[in-house]
């Protein structure tokens, strides 16, 4: 074989790897480039829906539908975030949403119903807020409510933050249906023996009163109730919460979301309070204000400190201190 054809098809080889080499780096390249626009896409509608979330949250009086992305809801860290996940589960982008008091469930839809409640000072001479709660629901969700023995509901406050049916203990479940079930110390599960099988079902079983009250969440699986964990509802703000997450670990993440918010209200309160004392204007009974606040701040975890700002006993301190402030003519908390 003469050197020119030898040459020939060695060059021939050479070029070929080359290109099959290039067509490597472009499509990688495409890959990449398609990789880092979906990245920016999901991080794009994570930062919407977190936008239309913050929006709905300072809304009083809110009772609509709203769109947002079908992301999902996680806790890392204890930050409650807005997702998105891959095939297996694993977020690969995520969104802080923690500056919100706001519950929802750990998937949304396209489509969910968005209501907000005051928080409030209850028994109060003058309206005290220390600001609203926003529940995002899923409109596909059917709530319902077991009646007691007295055939009544127990707590009709529910009514107003979610669309609740009352129901017997026998529920008729329809196939494919997704449920969540109250029931008001009641220890048996309802009863599934005239129900289809659910696409979702969750129980919520209430038990105790006032701040000890407490939810027990279970789920339906294989015909059997599984109990998922236990969370304190000091009131039905909370309880309301607790319904829409169906989750204990959201819920705690939820509650702190709330509690973050309605801790720097009250922490303005207390400041404002301070700084009137200051200034010699009713100086006493102010501080005397001032110091019910200190005392709540004290609690650091977010349960202890709603717990004592929605007592009995804190509320009815709190209320006739402002009652005091009226009947002596100096400003009030508002």
């Amino acid at each position: 074989m003469k050197r020119g054809q030898l040459e020939s098809p060695i060059q021939w080889i050479i070029a070929l790897l080359g290109g099959i080499a290039l067509l490597g780096m472009l499509l990688f390249g495409v890959k990449s480039c398609a990789s880092s626009g979906q990245d920016q896409l999901d991080a794009g509608a994570a930062r919407s829906t977190a936008t239309v979330i913050n929006t709905q949250a300072w809304q009083p009086n809110t009772n609509s539908t709203i769109q947002v992305a079908p992301l999902h809801v996680m806790c890392p860290a204890g930050t409650l975030s807005l997702a998105v996940v891959d095939n297996s589960g694993t977020p690969t982008t995520t969104y802080p949403i923690d500056r919100s008091p706001v519950f929802l469930p750990a998937k949304l839809q396209s489509t969910m119903r968005a209501t907000t409640t005051d928080l409030k000072l209850a028994r109060s001479p003058v309206q005290v807020r220390y600001g609203s709660v926003l529940y995002l629901s899923d409109p596909t969700v059917n709530y319902y409510v077991i009646q007691n023995e007295q055939g009544q509901l127990q707590d009709q406050q529910l009514k107003n933050m979610l669309p609740l049916v009352t129901t017997q203990r026998a529920l008729a479940i329809k196939e494919g249906e997704k449920a969540v079930v109250i029931s008001f110390d009641d220890p048996r599960g309802p009863d599934m023996s005239q129900s289809k099988t659910p696409a979702s079902l969750v129980w919520i079983r209430v038990s105790g009163s006032g701040v000890e009250r407490q939810a027990t969440i279970y789920k339906y699986e294989n015909k059997n109730w599984k109990q998922q964990g236990i969370v304190a509802v000091p009131n039905d703000v909370f309880l309301a919460g607790a319904i829409i997450t169906q989750d204990p670990t959201l819920y705690q993440c939820s509650l702190q979301a709330v509690a973050k918010r309605t801790r720097y209200v009250t922490q303005i309160m207390q400041l404002r309070l301070e700084d009137l004392a200051a200034k010699g204007v009713c100086k006493e009974p102010l501080q005397r204000t001032a110091l019910l606040f200190k005392e709540l701040h004290s609690a650091q975890q977010p349960e202890n400190y709603l717990s004592i700002l929605f007592s009995d006993t804190y509320t009815k301190r709190l209320s006739a201190q402002q009652s005091a402030l009226l009947q002596q003519g100096c400003p009030v908390i508002a």
